[in-house]
């Protein structure tokens, strides 16, 4: 019996002595982090710091690009939008408890600088499209 009992805690030793990486401990993370780094670094010094500007606009880092009124809104906005969003879904599902717990949060696309503004089309456009596809539908009958 205490041979048993010494067995079982030699191999539970042996587990918690096995040391697990975290994936950032790979050599490969460690490369894509300093050269991400040193990008950094080289379009900071051929751009300019960007945080001893005076200026107030708002710009792409990369290509010095200025931000269009509708971005420079939603970015100084996005912070009070997130909590309005977090505050409606607390009272509505733990609270009040209209919804589920699961039904999800419903997604706001705010203008940003990656993402182009969506541009709506007049409705002239939209007829003459229309117009388009229903000659191409009768052309084929």
């Amino acid at each position: 019996m205490a041979r048993l009992i010494q067995e079982f805690e030699i191999s539970t030793d042996k587990k918690k002595t096995t040391y697990l990486r975290h994936n950032e401990d790979t050599e490969h993370a460690q490369t894509a982090f300093k050269r991400h780094v040193c990008s950094l670094v080289n379009t900071i010094d051929h751009f300019g710091n960007p945080f001893c500007e005076d200026s107030c606009d708002l710009f792409v880092l990369d290509n010095r690009n200025i931000a269009e009124k509708a971005i420079v809104e939603s970015v100084f906005q996005i912070e009070k939008l997130g909590q309005e969003q977090y505050s409606a879904y607390v009272n509505e599902r733990l609270v009040n408890q209209n919804l589920p717990v699961s039904d999800p949060i419903k997604k706001k696309s705010l203008p940003l600088f990656g993402r182009p503004q969506v541009k709506e089309k007049n409705k002239t456009h939209q007829q003459l499209t229309s117009l388009k596809n229903d000659r191409s539908l009768f052309s084929k009958l």
